[in-house]
């Protein structure tokens, strides 16, 4: 009865609760918004923190999945083993299942334009091994899993809807990839994407088996080196395992029959969780997210600190309600839960509408996102986990406001609360709120303090000066599988295309290069002149008009030209820091330079040590990396040709967009089999090499206006609430002569002791800051006093016009009217 009783009056306190914020809606939403933006924010950056660093694979039992790691003869560690080694790891009896994977690149024939698409080749196991359920069709079917090869593919659920409009009449039809005819025999379920994080190919097909191969696809064949991830059989844990798979690895590399693995030097195998996949997206952005979460945590507790502020301010206003209450037999601790109750439903509220801010954020954080090369796709639903983030944060937030609150307002006795005329016992909670307002101001400082450092980071990344036309560059990446084109219609595709399109009206350059400033991909080299040290160098390939395209001059020597083809000497163009280095205190062009670096896409077979000759010199510029300006060397397609060419399109001013469509149409003239892909603008290029710094620039100063302008409301609201408590003494002084100017500076007088003890404890937390964050700026110091004082300049705008409404409020008190009142 006990239980029953007490469970009956928090009930009661509940209902009575809830009356009581009906009442006063202004209150009631004005702190509901507050603690929804901050819980909204937070919630959002862990929904993102959590995608990244911590879900699983949406997979059946993805906690008895492991993933494989070994050493090469260099000591590098590498996830990728031999395909044909997949085999013996499901004979081992320690796999119930083993996956392998491999992605690349296919051309698509849809509505009569060839279309790049991403393909993953895997074992016919795959969707059987990971418990994956088709959303239409099925996976592959049972004779191919049983070994019995036959082209099939199973789109994903995205690139069904987009190009097959979610016709439930694709399974059975047949398809064209690299120009040969696989058929759609399933679509994969709409909540998996891939194993590695970040990805999502457009369709899969079968690896074929050992000895047979597809020629228009060569990434079908069984010899390579692919990751593999695979399920331990049940009752094997992950030592035993490991075990077995190191012994079956290095039995198979001594009895292989192909003498590439015989000569191979394998180190000890790895077992890895394959809980997550292959996580490698979450390597890029673990400090970015984590900065920003703890950002927007801090402006979490600014918003605990202002409703905390609206709170205590309203109690105080109640205290005669509470001393009735107290007088009628509640005792404090009743008391406190009714206060810690009504914070509680407040709290609640607020969760409630934060997880509606968090969805839309959601979808904010990951627009900033760099999308590089291929399409990032990164989901961050509103699971059962970021509900329960969202609920310990109202928790939070219920005791920092309601625990804050009550124990403030109970604090003293009641008694002087029943005097009508009585305004005593309000200095304690005017001081506490006087405290929580320079918390706020603190915490503001620091944020936009962060946000400041941020912003100048990307700015002073941003390689503005090395491509100041970008904006007028139009990128356009073509694949011409070496499948389907012979190298010599690869090189006829190249100079055809580049000539008709330098000859459309309004373009000043065109060329193209195998990678391209800031393409995702990265080339490095060694070169060397006899007898001096050797240098690194970031290196291209790259076709005549290229480097006029993107605006880099020949400083000295010429440019490429048409007779820079195959068979004649090969030749190098150079940077001003690259020519330095290799010739100290010489003029670099006609010298000759080494390549002893093989090359890693084997664009030049080393016979021996290639030699090139010095043609030009081009100023320095960032080409890969915003942060690390390296030398850089230039090279003729003059051997293989271009993999994967970007033609680079320097247009006349205006909207460089309306040249697209007569870029294509050239392109369909030279061949309608070319897909293009990758259309953008080389600013997009620039903008996406900062794009992680930018987004904690951007999302941090969005926090720190968050933050301000809670800070702001907090301000003005505390000077408010004194004016309203002061105006028989304001009152007074007016009828004794004080001026306007006397009472406004008896107001700004208040709020400015506010505002500076705030900035002086936010200056001293933000050096702090910005010295843990050092490590991610560029160019600018973590105590930089110009950014701080940017950052105070701003806060004091908003402050003294926080300050200055309720000042304007109290010098025009009637003192006639504030005497009577009171």
């Amino acid at each position: 009865m006990r239980l029953f009783r007490t469970m009956e009056s928090i009930f009661e306190d509940l209902r009575h609760s809830v009356r009581n914020l009906i009442r006063t809606p202004i209150f009631s939403s004005t702190a509901v918004l507050s603690l929804a933006l901050g819980i909204g924010a937070s919630t959002a950056l862990f929904s993102a923190a959590y995608t990244l660093f911590l879900r699983p694979l949406p997979v059946k039992d993805p906690g008895s999945l492991v993933t494989f790691s070994v050493s090469d003869e260099t000591g590098r560690i590498r996830q990728f083993v031999p395909l044909a080694f997949a085999d013996q790891l499901q004979l081992s009896g320690a796999f119930s299942h083993v996956i392998a994977t491999q992605t690349g690149n296919l051309n698509f024939i849809y509505e009569g334009r060839a279309e790049r698409i991403i393909c993953e080749v895997v074992t016919p196991n795959f969707f059987t091994g990971l418990g994956l359920s088709p959303a239409l069709g099925q996976g592959f079917t049972p004779d191919v899993i049983a070994g019995n090869w036959a082209p099939e593919a199973v789109l994903s659920y995205s690139f069904w809807k987009a190009r097959f409009g979610g016709d439930p009449g694709i399974i059975g039809r047949v398809i064209q990839l690299n120009t040969y005819a696989f058929t759609v025999v399933g679509v994969s379920p709409a909540t998996f994407f891939d194993l590695h994080q970040g990805r999502d190919p457009d369709l899969r097909i079968p690896f074929v088996p050992p000895g047979r191969e597809i020629h228009q696809i060569d990434m079908l064949g069984a010899n390579q080196d692919v990751p593999i991830i695979a399920r331990l059989a049940p009752h094997v844990s992950r030592a035993q395992a490991q075990t077995v798979a190191d012994a079956r690895l290095h039995e198979f590399a001594r009895t292989s029959s192909e003498s590439r693995y015989r000569e191979r030097t394998f180190g000890p195998l790895r077992l890895l969780s394959g809980k997550r996949g292959w996580p490698e997206l979450a390597q890029n952005y673990e400090d970015p997210v984590t900065i920003l979460l703890v950002l927007t945590l801090m402006a979490f507790l600014v918003a605990c600190a202002n409703v905390a502020n609206m709170t205590i301010a309203r109690a105080a206003s109640r205290r005669h309600e509470l001393a009735i209450r107290s007088c009628l037999g509640a005792g404090r601790i009743r008391l406190i839960r009714h206060i810690v109750l009504e914070s509680f439903v407040l709290c609640c509220g607020g969760g409630l509408a934060g997880l509606v801010v968090a969805r839309w954020l959601a979808q904010f954080v990951v627009h900033f996102l760099p999308q590089g090369p291929s399409r990032l796709v990164l989901q961050l639903p509103l699971d059962a986990y970021s509900i329960a983030f969202t609920f310990l944060l109202c928790t939070a937030a219920t005791l920092l406001v309601g625990l804050t609150t009550a124990t403030q307002s109970t604090r003293e006795g009641f008694a002087a609360a029943l005097k009508v005329d009585s305004n005593a016992s309000v200095g304690g909670s005017s001081k506490l709120r006087k405290a929580l307002v320079v918390v706020q101001i603190a915490s503001s400082l620091v944020l936009l303090a962060i946000a400041g450092l941020f912003i100048r980071t990307v700015v002073n990344l941003y390689p503005k000066s090395d491509y100041p036309q970008a904006r007028s560059v139009l990128l356009f990446t073509i694949d011409t599988p070496q499948e389907i084109y012979s190298p010599d219609r690869i090189r006829s595709i190249v100079t055809d295309l580049t000539q008709r399109v330098s000859s459309i009206p309004g373009v000043k350059a065109a060329g193209m290069a195998e990678n391209g400033p800031f393409a995702g991909r990265a080339n490095r080299d060694i070169l060397q002149v006899s007898g001096r040290s050797a240098i690194e160098v970031a290196s291209d390939f790259v076709t005549p008009g290229f480097l006029n395209a993107i605006g880099l001059p020949v400083l000295s020597g010429r440019d490429f030209s048409a007779s820079d083809k195959p068979g004649s000497p090969k030749v190098v163009i150079l940077s001003q820091s690259a020519a330095k280095s290799l010739f100290p205190h010489e003029d670099a062009v006609g010298r000759s330079v080494h390549l002893p670096s093989a090359r890693g896409t084997n664009l030049y077979p080393l016979n021996g040590i290639p030699v090139f000759q010095v043609i030009g010199i081009v100023p320095d510029a960032h080409y890969y990396d915003v942060r690390d300006l390296m030398p850089t060397a230039f090279f003729a397609f003059q051997a293989d040709p271009p993999y994967l060419p970007t033609l680079h399109v320097r247009v006349s001013a205006g909207d460089p967009v309306v040249f697209i469509p007569a870029i294509r149409r050239e392109v369909d003239a030279v061949d309608t089999g070319l897909p293009v892909f990758n259309v953008r603008a080389l600013e997009e290029r620039v903008q996406d090499a900062v794009a992680r710094e930018r987004m904690i620039a951007d999302l941090s100063s969005a926090v720190g206006g968050l933050a301000l302008a809670l800070a702001a409301v907090g301000l003005y609201g505390v000077l408010a609430y004194s004016v309203s408590r002061r105006s028989r003494e304001i009152g007074v002084r007016i009828a004794l002569g004080s001026t306007t100017r006397d009472i406004l500076w008896l107001v700004w007088s208040e709020g400015f002791m506010l505002i500076g003890s705030g900035v002086v404890v936010g200056s001293s937390f933000a050096v702090v800051a910005g010295s843990l964050l050092a490590n991610r700026l560029y160019g600018i110091g973590p105590t930089d006093p110009a950014t701080l004082v940017s950052a105070t300049a701003i806060l004091l705008l908003v402050s003294v016009v926080a300050t200055s409404i309720p000042a304007a409020h109290a010098s025009g008190v009637d003192p006639v009217s504030a005497l009577r009142s009171n």
